[in-house]
């Protein structure tokens, strides 16, 4: 009694705690590689509520509830097609994170989304298709723990699970189709098509993954995931540039091509991404971070040391030496592969002064074929980044194979022209690109550039080749306009294989003036056939006349047999026309 009477001057007082329009669902896995996704998070709390995510999402409190002038339909549609983005958009993001805060109550969701991360990477970091790991759904479910997707599973560099080490699986089981991380009727962990259940015990071994970089993407993706919880504010659009910057150093002496070989990038990719000019995509930053032996999370100044253990990590660097990698030194553009100093290029190992042999045989072969094939794609092709000193040992060879380039272009050009040749008496005179597609060219700007003059003439013999076309058209247009009878516009190109676009875009007056012939044709053929009609009903009525009977239809019909396909009606207003002329 005394609980009821303070709680009823608790209410009294107008202090009555503010009530939430949704259940105040706390997050799974907040601070952890396995921490949900706001997309996951909004899936469980349909599923709490007992309704489809469809349904939820029309209230009024989120961002699509709000229009309800629109078609719902449409909304629906649009928030199928628009959904992968609440995990990692920034303005998408930002307005679900205060919608499903203000419905439910529940502070911090902001820590379920790649909020921190947007701004790093030109393009998205969320896949547009559901992912999961089976393995992880059926330890949850065998554990009875609660069922729920990590951000991990969305994100599109995470392409194994970091715990299984198993490939991330996109299409169900039972009727192999993917869904969008939300679907009208999706549950967590449940085919959002066939409702049928996605987890299944580790059996197969033969399915663990041993490619080390997509194994190292997917850890570092789940650090990252880990460290949300932690990070004060969100990363500028030049905070890889600024990390690169720091890395290498402000030495002008540091080769970007080495760095470029190494790394398996462009060189114009590495410039633009260290002056700020571009941000690189998610997976060459990962590629980059791979290369240079360094985690994402230290490249960008922080280091997380829970979770998923040391041994999945590589070991972050300690010296200076170590930091730079094989760019401690300024690379020496010597023109030969380096003895003992390791090369730019992983995949070609160490080359003694033997290789210039290596380069000589390769030339030779190359001028023996009778093929050119250029001597610097040759040195690059044996590891030599800067092959033009060592290219300078074999003069002969080197001018051999400009020999064989001058006489394939040489034959080259012959062939263009004997081509734009027979292209100037060929009819219809084809175009500058389907010459050149012939050709096997890209286009034509090339083949202009080679031929102008040929090229000149062709354009000239193509538009007067169409100007007489257009002239002979027009006057069997004009001929047809006089003839006795016409056929329709349509059906006359048909016969004269004529198209009909082109009289209607080139010969816009033609074809007006033959309409008009041609209506006007058909008014006098319907006349004449009338007045044929009527003379022979007229020949009809003056016989039966004669013989002192009344024309009535059926008597003029049996005397004229061939006015049946008239019709009774049409042969009543006949009669009646050659009785009142009669008198």
């Amino acid at each position: 009694m005394n609980r009821y009477r303070r709680d009823q001057q608790f209410e009294d007082r107008g202090c009555t705690p503010r009530r939430s329009t949704l259940y105040c669902l706390p997050p799974i896995g907040v601070g952890t590689p396995l921490v949900e996704g706001l997309s996951r998070y909004l899936n469980r709390l349909a599923t709490a509520h007992s309704v489809s995510v469809s349904d939820l999402i029309e209230l009024d409190v989120f961002p699509l509830g709000k229009s309800s002038d629109e078609d719902r339909r449409g909304r629906r549609r649009l928030f199928r097609a628009s959904c992968h983005l609440m995990d990692g958009s920034e303005a998408y993001t930002k307005a679900w994170v205060r919608a499903l805060e203000s419905a439910t109550m529940q502070g911090g969701l902001h820590a379920l989304t790649l909020l921190p991360y947007i701004r790093l990477c030109d393009g998205s970091w969320v896949r547009r298709k559901r992912a999961w790991c089976s393995y992880c759904l059926d330890g949850w479910r065998r554990t009875c723990s609660e069922i729920y997707e990590p951000l991990i599973w969305s994100i599109r560099v995470a392409y194994v699970c970091p715990f299984h080490r198993v490939f991330l699986e996109s299409d169900c089981p039972r009727c192999g189709r993917s869904s969008t991380p939300l679907a009208g009727m999706s549950q967590p962990g449940y085919c959002a098509w066939c409702l049928s259940w996605l987890g299944r015990s580790p059996a197969d071994e033969d399915s663990i993954i041993s490619d080390s970089y997509e194994l190292w993407c997917s850890v570092q993706t789940a650090a990252l995931v880990a460290a949300l919880g932690n990070l004060p504010t969100i990363f500028a659009s030049d905070a890889i540039a600024l990390a690169l910057q720091n890395h290498f150093g402000p030495e002008p002496g540091i080769n970007r091509s080495s760095i470029a070989e190494y790394t398996g990038c462009t060189r114009r990719s590495i410039g633009t991404w260290m002056t700020g000019t571009t941000r690189p995509r998610l997976e060459s930053f990962f590629r980059v971070c791979y290369a240079l032996n360094i985690t994402p999370l230290s490249i960008l100044g922080y280091r997380y040391e829970r979770g998923l253990g040391e041994h999945l990590y590589h070991a972050e660097p300690t010296t200076e030496e170590e930091r730079r990698g094989p760019f401690s030194r300024p690379k020496r553009r010597t023109g030969r592969p380096p003895g003992k100093r390791r090369i730019p290029v992983p995949s070609i190992g160490p080359r003694d002064l033997s290789s210039l042999g290596q380069l000589g045989r390769a030339l030779e072969t190359a001028v023996e074929e009778m093929k050119y094939a250029s001597p610097r794609h040759i040195a690059k092709q044996l590891g030599y980044s800067s092959p033009d000193r060592a290219l300078t040992r074999f003069p002969d060879l080197c001018l051999a194979l400009k020999a064989l380039r001058s006489k394939e272009s040489k034959a080259k050009r012959t062939e263009i022209r004997r081509h734009l040749k027979s292209a100037l008496s060929a009819w219809p005179v084809p175009t500058l690109a389907k010459v050149a597609g012939e050709l096997k060219m890209s286009s034509s700007t090339q083949l202009r550039a080679l031929e102008p003059g040929l090229c000149d003439r062709l354009l000239k013999r193509r538009e007067q080749r169409s100007h007489d076309y257009l002239k002979s058209v027009e006057l069997m247009l004009e001929t047809a306009t006089e003839a006795a009878t016409m056929l329709p516009l349509k059906q006359f190109c048909s016969h004269q294989g004529i198209p009909v676009s082109l009289v209607i875009r080139r010969l816009p007056a033609q074809k007006k003036c033959y309409e008009e012939s041609y209506r006007s044709s058909k008014t006098k053929q319907r006349l004449r056939k009338a007045e044929a009609f009527q003379d022979h009903v007229k020949i009809a009525v003056t016989r039966i006349l004669e013989k002192g009977d009344f024309p009535s239809v059926s008597k003029v019909l049996l005397t004229s047999p061939d006015l049946r396909y008239a019709g009774w009606d049409k042969v009543t207003r006949a009669i009646q026309v050659v009785i009142r002329s009669d008198g």
